[in-house]
């Protein structure tokens, strides 16, 4: 049974999730539009985090009829649902909805990746299920089940193979649940607190980047020309690929620096591999992500054999153009907005930026010292910050440990 323990505490019984479902559904594909008499919202992966809170900075727009209303009728999003990432990158990810929290929701449809959970509520309740996929057992086994599909996602199969201890006696589920959110709710409070702090040392960066920048107004102005920087290979992951090797992705990349902790294991061909290996000094930049994360950069100072996937550009500076220098001007347009402005994509979430728009950027061009100079001093000025946020991340990463800690309290029992 995919890693649930047989041994089952006589006060509890174990089902199936499809034995407490009113009905699973499935998200549909609906068309963006930006205009139109009526619009409504079309939720995603990207809607919602780890946590399962709701953010609309990146909801994307549908248009439906009356006629189109009725069709859609079965996505749409009630109260107390809850709602399952079925594939991609962050697959098992989960919402609670609240609509008096998020009155958004109230004219909102699930997509096509998105699975609805409508729970039959005189077997279990919605809090007790959500907190129970949040499990990092839970979220092992779903990322089991979406691997071992031919499509790499969940299938209708798998409401079958997850299954859920509920206690038998109302009154021990709603404790549990209490307890929960008691727990939940300190843990909440300090995640806030932590954001907020990563929101001032943001805004502290972009200030040290105008400062440096604007001295550099009266200088000689120049394009990102093919004769200053270079576009290297990059390949693409592909699950029927012969060979596994650790892919940069997103989350290595920040103004901070590259971070190799945060690289995954992914699938390619073999075929040209050796080519997308990026060597130390290389610039790398997300070139397709969300709105918020496109255009982050870092120079890339490993020693160390790994892949750069084609959702980032690999780019090399010619010898008029110091990398650390061009790493420090693509983090003060980043920070600035200038990444996200220029981003387009058709998807409502996922944008991207083309390599002639870069080498379309303008640039203040130096003497090659006064460019080295200029990234030293950001750096440094920056490296305090770059602590700062590093010491942030910890306590996060301590605090999701004690929500998995309080978590297995209840659930750690029923694994192998």
């Amino acid at each position: 049974m995919f890693g649930f323990s047989e041994k089952i505490p006589d006060d509890y019984i174990f089902l199936p999730l499809n034995k407490l479902l009113i009905e699973p559904v499935q998200g549909n594909r609906f068309k963006e539009i930006t205009d139109g008499d009526q619009l409504y919202s079309s939720i995603s992966a990207e809607n919602f985090d780890w946590d399962g809170k709701f953010k609309f900075d990146l909801i994307k727009k549908i248009n439906l009829n009356i006629n189109s209303l009725k069709k859609a009728e079965k996505f749409k999003i009630k109260n107390k649902d809850i709602l399952l990432v079925k594939d991609g990158a962050t697959v098992g990810k989960s919402a609670l909805v609240n609509i008096d929290q998020y009155p958004l929701l109230k004219n909102s449809y699930v997509n096509e990746h998105t699975y609805i959970l409508r729970l039959n509520s005189k077997l279990i309740n919605e809090e007790y299920l959500f907190n129970y996929l949040n499990f990092n057992a839970v979220k092992f086994i779903i990322r089991k089940i979406s691997k071992a599909s031919a499509q790499e996602g969940l299938g209708k199969e798998f409401l079958h193979l997850i299954y859920v201890p509920i206690p038998k006696d109302i009154k021990k589920q709603n404790e549990i649940i209490k307890n929960l959110e008691n727990d939940n709710e300190k843990i909440n409070l300090m995640i806030n607190e932590i954001n907020k702090q990563k929101e001032n040392l943001t805004k502290i960066a972009l200030s040290i980047f105008q400062e440096e920048f604007n001295k550099l107004k009266n200088s000689m102005i120049g394009t990102l020309n093919k004769s200053l920087i270079n576009f290297l290979p990059t390949k693409s992951v592909n699950s029927n690929g012969d060979i596994e090797i650790e892919t940069v992705n997103s989350s290595c990349i920040s103004i901070f620096g590259f971070n190799e902790l945060n690289c995954t294991t992914n699938t390619f061909f073999r075929d040209d591999l050796e080519k997308t290996i990026p060597e130390t000094g290389e610039v790398l930049l997300s070139r397709s992500n969300t709105a918020e994360l496109v255009g982050q950069s870092c120079v890339y100072n490993k020693q160390k054999k790994i892949a750069v996937s084609d959702l980032m550009y690999r780019i090399k500076t010619s010898k008029k153009l110091n990398n650390e220098y061009l790493n420090c001007y693509f983090n003060f347009l980043y920070l600035r907005g200038d990444f996200k402005r220029m981003s387009r994509g058709t998807s409502g979430s996922m944008k991207k930026i083309n390599e002639n728009k870069i080498h379309q950027l303008s640039i203040p061009l130096l003497e090659l010292d006064d460019q080295i100079k200029i990234s030293k001093r950001i750096n440094k000025r920056i490296l305090s910050i770059k602590n700062l946020s590093e010491l942030l991340n910890k306590i996060y990463l301590s605090t999701i440990d004690i929500r998995q800690s309080n978590l297995n309290r209840y659930f750690g029992k029923f694994f192998n």
